[in-house]
């Protein structure tokens, strides 16, 4: 009954990680590592439409034909909205 619209954008990190290895002769190694972290960025405008139906083929409203109509086309409220 409803489509959700929502815009998001991947932001790739780098940061450099200082690791401390021992070796076998017990002496420390210091080793630089680039690790790349990804993230999700929601941009706007977020919206919801409702669907009011569905038609087959080329959009024609006098002859078409409708695969899905909404029956309760005033039965949503801004309000009370539920999935």
């Amino acid at each position: 009954d409803f489509l959700f619209f929502r815009h998001h954008r991947y932001i790739f990190e780098k940061k450099q990680l200082e690791a401390k290895k021992t070796t076998e002769e017990g002496a420390e190694k210091k080793t630089k590592q680039t690790k790349v972290q990804a993230r999700l960025q929601e941009l706007g405008p977020r919206f919801t439409l409702r669907l009011l139906s569905l038609q087959k083929g080329i959009l024609n409203w006098k002859h078409g034909e409708f695969e899905w109509v909404n029956s309760k086309q005033g039965a949503y409220n801004r309000r009370t909205f539920v999935l």
